[in-house]
């Protein structure tokens, strides 16, 4: 299954965000999403591939659902 993950940001003008891996999400947002890499995966694999807080909304997609 190919997938993709997206951010959502809440509360901004900033535009939804398309990564690959979650890893690159990560590395790239650290700061703005404050969560580390291993907890986001695990949040995510309990709550059905979605992650949420005050800040953004962070889940997986499949490819072609991602537009």
């Amino acid at each position: 299954m190919n997938r993709v993950v997206i951010l959502t940001w809440k509360e901004s003008e900033k535009p939804v965000e398309v990564y690959k891996r979650v890893t690159d999400l990560v590395r790239r947002n650290y700061q703005e999403i404050g969560i580390c890499i291993g907890a986001l995966w695990n949040a995510m694999s309990k709550n059905g591939g979605v992650y949420e807080n005050k800040k953004c909304r962070i889940e997986y997609k499949p490819l072609q659902d991602a537009n």
